[in-house]
């Protein structure tokens, strides 16, 4: 008895995957007449570029796979036809089904974009932590970024959004050298320098009829008239 009618069900082990994980699929293909189905099945995974045709044996039939490193996430589709062909090669039933399985996103990589390698003291300062999931795109993700001074010692520690640009302005009397930016999130880190530059300022004031005047840059102030780090006058 001849039916093209071919009822197809899709059993998928899992509904989420990492990129590089085993998938297995399961199936049964069977005949509106009850009977099961001996013949083929084609599957076909247009976003990973996956075609497979395995054979139908009693109705049932099965295909493993690992799922490629740069798989896109997001909803994946899984298509199936099964048929059964004649004794002249002609296909006589069949039947579709589809399923799907959902790719998560996983971050592989991670880097800082700084606005400029030096800085000035007193001056805006742009950062921003980039990652990139498993097809170079970005993602957010909460970071971990750390400032350290040119001595090591920590200036500032801090959880951030990565994708979002942050501020900052040093101190004026910041120490110069190299400092480093380091982000943290899971298992991936990254680390750039940035130098603060020598900075000379001095901060006049009036205080009950006394003019302070105090250094408040980086450095020693080096005005050949003027030789301190903090002078009052009295008036």
């Amino acid at each position: 008895i001849i039916t093209r009618n071919v009822e197809i069900s899709l059993l998928i082990e899992g509904k989420q995957f990492n990129p590089g994980e085993l998938i297995t699929i399961n199936g049964m293909a069977v005949k509106e007449n009850g009977n099961s189905l001996n013949g083929f099945v084609e599957i076909s995974i247009d976003s990973i570029q996956i075609n497979a045709v395995e054979q139908v044996s009693d109705g049932k039939f099965n295909l493993s796979f690992v799922l490629p490193e740069n798989a896109a996430s997001g909803v994946t589709i899984v298509s199936a036809k099964a048929y059964e062909k004649n004794s002249n090669g002609e296909i006589t039933n069949f039947g579709v089904a589809s399923e799907s399985f959902r790719v998560k996103q996983i971050a592989k990589s991670i880097d800082i974009a700084l606005s400029s390698s030096a800085i000035t003291p007193g001056n805006e300062f742009v950062y921003n932590i980039l990652i990139y999931d498993q097809i170079n795109q970005e993602m957010p993700r909460d970071v971990v970024l750390r400032i350290s001074k040119p001595d090591g010692s920590l200036y500032r520690e801090s959880v951030i959004q990565s994708s979002q640009s942050q501020n900052l302005t040093l101190e004026t009397n910041s120490p110069y050298g190299t400092w480093k930016i380091e982000s943290i999130s899971s298992n991936l880190t990254s680390e750039r320098s940035i130098f603060v530059e020598e900075f000379e300022l001095l901060n006049f004031s009036l205080e009950n009829k006394t003019l302070v005047i105090k250094n408040i840059g980086n450095i020693p102030f080096s005005c050949p008239f003027i030789m301190f780090s903090l002078i009052t006058f009295n008036f």
